[in-house]
């Protein structure tokens, strides 16, 4: 495993200071910031035009993230609801 107890990537009050860190580490070229945000207010056009079935989910924008988001649980939601709703 990759990470350890001491990268605790949890946060109780995890917040985007808009650092682009995860957009300049995304293998996919995906913009995750966005991807969040869309999740997290289940607005599946953006999720669509973003292109979020894109996303290989490798963590590495989440592992990056200062601000502690949970980007990587808020995309597998996201995906889902893609997936769910008729295009």
């Amino acid at each position: 495993m990759a990470l350890t107890n001491a990268d605790d990537l949890d946060s109780p009050h995890p917040s985007c200071i808009r650092c682009g860190r995860c957009v300049s580490v995304c293998p996919m070229g995906l913009q995750p910031l966005y991807l969040y945000r869309f999740s997290r207010c289940r607005d599946v056009g953006m999720l669509r035009q973003y292109s979020i079935l894109d996303c290989v989910e490798c963590g590495c924008c989440a592992y990056t993230c200062p601000g502690k988001l949970p980007i990587v649980a808020a995309i597998r939601e996201g995906k889902q609801r893609v997936r769910e709703e008729p295009s």
